[in-house]
């Protein structure tokens, strides 16, 4: 390390990674497979087999996109689609399309609204809905780049693995709607939003940024979808 250029008291300048692939088609994958598998707890989904709710997560899957004006390129889920063996193994998604990502957080948003709220009394999954649904009113656009990278333990804390889906989709709605500069106090916001579920170190960047100016970069500045 101490041949490496760089400043020290500044390490938040050493590494500016591109999340948006970090997350479409790298930890959304945990993170997504994460959700759909607590919501094959009993009584959340319809069927009484794991085979059966995932049929109907399918159909209601394609619906769901019909209605909202999506091209679902996953046409089937099942259990290899989150790569769901037990519950004694971490889920995976095995999709390569970022878009698929995105369509399913939307679709995790809806599903919740229908499925989660006022069907079921474990607070765990009620509290993971109403803060998913509160914050995941925004625009299609919006939400095509997912900007948080979670480091997380899967099925450990269910309130931690949606609070997360709900930040990242209230953050890079924000960041969309700003320009490559963003006010220092808006980037203050932003990095406590997500420091507030988890430490991530793009969170950390931010924060740091916005101690040293009135205006900071937007994470959106150097990822690779800019190029």
């Amino acid at each position: 390390m101490r041949e490496i250029p760089w400043t020290r008291g500044e390490e938040p300048t050493f590494f500016e990674t591109d999340f948006w692939h970090n997350w479409h088609n790298g930890l959304a994958k945990l993170f997504i497979a994460s959700v759909v598998v607590l919501y094959m707890t009993d009584g959340i989904l319809p069927g009484t087999t794991i085979p059966e709710r995932f049929r109907w997560l399918s159909e209601d899957y394609r619906a769901f996109c019909k209605s909202a004006g999506f091209t679902p390129f996953l046409l089937e889920l099942t259990k290899d689609t989150f790569g769901y063996e037990s519950y004694k193994k971490a889920p995976l998604g095995s999709w390569n399309k970022a878009v698929v990502s995105t369509h399913l957080m939307l679709y995790l948003d809806n599903l919740s609204a229908r499925r989660v709220l006022g069907k079921t009394e474990d607070q765990l999954l009620l509290n993971v809905a109403s803060s998913l649904i509160s914050v995941m009113k925004v625009d299609v656009f919006a939400v095509i780049i997912i900007v948080v990278v979670i480091i997380m333990v899967v099925l450990v804390v269910v309130v931690v693995v949606v609070a997360a889906l709900l930040v990242a989709v209230a953050v890079i709605s924000t960041l969309y709607s700003e320009g490559f500069w963003i006010p220092a106090e808006l980037g203050r916001k932003l990095g406590q939003g997500m420091v507030r579920f988890l430490v991530y170190y793009q969170a950390y960047m931010m924060l740091w940024e916005a101690q040293h100016g009135e205006w900071i970069r937007s994470l959106l500045a150097y990822h690779i979808a800019m190029q």
